[in-house]
């Protein structure tokens, strides 16, 4: 699996999610997809982590908390998941208390 592939094409989800043109679920499933992988996958067979990855899992952590009917209804989604694209777009700086690692 190549990441950096999988971290181009969160971002463009997670813009069409933001903008109304993808739904919940289906951002859900690609997160789940990768979080799957991830952890049924031998340690040893996956690539090494790159620094990106912080800021990438950070992301998928919070998709698959916050694209809920719940976190929709409220707004929280939304003004999270927001700064969570800046962050990958690097329009804002990542917090070192924020953390985000592989499963």
């Amino acid at each position: 699996m190549d990441l950096s592939k999988k971290y181009q094409e969160l971002i463009v989800l997670l813009t069409q999610f933001l903008n109304g043109t993808l739904a919940a679920d289906a951002l859900q499933k690609f997160v789940w997809e990768i979080i799957d992988y991830f952890s049924s996958t031998e340690k040893r067979d996956l690539p090494p982590v790159e620094e990106f990855e912080k800021v990438f899992w950070y992301v998928v952590w919070e998709v698959q908390h916050l694209a809920t009917e719940d976190h929709l209804e409220d707004g929280t989604a939304q003004r999270e998941l927001k700064e969570a694209l800046a962050f990958m777009k690097g329009e804002q700086s990542f917090p070192e208390e924020h953390i985000g690692r592989r499963p």
